[in-house]
């Protein structure tokens, strides 16, 4: 779907801005986490232009005084990462747009894309409609895009778990293609509809994907 990046990138740029604007409001501004994370990242900025090394560490670094827990709300590693970790990002964009907020959410909706896109073609085989219908059914949602393409991380989540999924589907391919290779049918003498049934793709039947695979043709390392 190459010529269709720049129409899909159009709303969710929109719905970024929108959002943005929203939250900027008086009413809303004081509770925004966008515009809170985005404060904070202004000066994360100017520390990863003097000191990138530590900038990237500081991630990585518990500087905490007690252990606490993992599901406390307050002085937690884990329950602040993932802020710090919205915050590190938009510092890096900030690097590249100098602080502008509303540039920023160019590059964040780039990165959040790659998540719609990977679930429309993990998906796409088994659902069978008009292909503007289906497109936008996967990506102009309104309550979606907006909640997804603003600058926070509810896109990167999504990001993140339609990624797993795809690569999930794709090593479960890689699996059963390998293992039809190392355990070809003339060692068991199977019958040829057996290699086909469902009963022996068992990845595929957990997942729900249908793959005919003709053995010749693929191969567990190389062409």
């Amino acid at each position: 779907m190459p010529g269709l990046r720049l129409p899909i990138l159009v709303p969710t740029l929109a719905a970024g801005i929108a959002y943005g604007l929203f939250y900027s409001q008086p009413q809303y501004a004081q509770g925004s986490d966008t515009w809170r994370f985005f404060e904070a990242s202004r000066t994360e900025t100017d520390w990863l232009l003097r000191d990138p090394v530590a900038f990237f560490k500081d991630l990585f670094i518990y500087g905490y005084k007690e252990s606490g827990s993992l599901f406390i709300a307050n002085d937690s590693y884990w329950n602040d990462l993932k802020s710090n970790v919205i915050i590190k990002l938009m510092a890096v964009f900030n690097a590249l747009t100098l602080k502008n907020y509303y540039a920023d959410i160019i590059f964040f909706n780039f990165l959040f894309l790659f998540g719609p896109v990977a679930f429309y073609r993990v998906i796409k085989e088994k659902v069978h409609a008009n292909k503007i219908v289906f497109l936008a059914f996967i990506f102009c949602i309104p309550s979606f895009l907006f909640w997804c393409s603003g600058m926070h991380k509810d896109g990167l989540i999504f990001t993140a778990v339609a990624l797993i999924i795809f690569y999930f589907k794709k090593l479960a391919i890689f699996v059963q293609i390998s293992a039809f290779q190392l355990f070809p049918k003339n060692r068991f003498h199977l019958p040829r509809s057996a290699h086909y049934s469902s009963h022996f793709r068992p990845t595929e039947q957990l997942l729900g994907f249908s793959y005919p695979v003709k053995l010749k043709r693929y191969y567990a390392i190389g062409n």
